[in-house]
């Protein structure tokens, strides 16, 4: 569907944010460190989150960044 709105593409992101959350998980039950929990997430789930945020994010309803936050404040 093309209606230029941003509602598939935050479902798509928070849905792939959400799988890399899991991976993220997994690491810390498996006893990673801080520093590689760190990095796991700012080399894996960070850009997916960030991915063509300056084209995007000033479009957005109010709801939908919080949907995006919400992962970010789950991750930390």
């Amino acid at each position: 569907m093309n209606d230029l709105k941003w509602a598939q593409h935050i479902d798509v992101i928070s849905s792939k944010a959400a799988s890399r959350l899991y991976f993220l998980k997994q690491l810390k039950r498996a006893g990673a460190g801080t520093g590689d929990l760190l990095c796991f997430y700012n080399a894996i789930m960070r850009p997916v989150l960030e991915y063509a945020s300056l084209v995007w994010h000033l479009s957005l309803t109010v709801a939908q960044p919080k949907s995006l936050e919400s992962l970010q404040k789950r991750a930390m």
